[in-house]
């Protein structure tokens, strides 16, 4: 979409900048810290309870190969995955909580 000299790609949809994404005019500006959280989301779906391993696998993949911003992403990656996790056993925990005092 975007060369890396920052070329603009745009379609009937979509434009695209180095800076910014536009759907129809609408403007989505997402952090690394969001980004990170979104693609934890997808591989929990994808892989299911496998998605800590795979994830954990694609950071020692680009650690191999000095991929520096590679690993910091999908390291980022994981910290959200762990995350999600944390907060989906205290959302458990507080499930069976309140369902005991019901």
């Amino acid at each position: 979409m975007i060369d890396n000299r920052g070329a603009q790609f745009s379609n009937r949809h979509w434009t695209v900048t180095k800076d910014c994404r536009s759907f129809n005019g609408a403007l989505m500006f997402v952090t690394e810290e969001e980004a990170a959280t979104i693609y934890a989301k997808a591989c929990r779906s994808w892989y299911g309870a496998r998605a800590g391993s795979v994830v954990h696998s694609q950071v020692k993949k680009l650690m191999a190969k000095g991929d520096g911003k590679g690993v910091k992403a999908w390291q980022q990656v994981a910290r959200a995955l762990e995350s999600l996790s944390a907060e989906a056993l205290a959302d458990e925990a507080g499930m069976r909580r309140w369902t005991r005092i019901q």
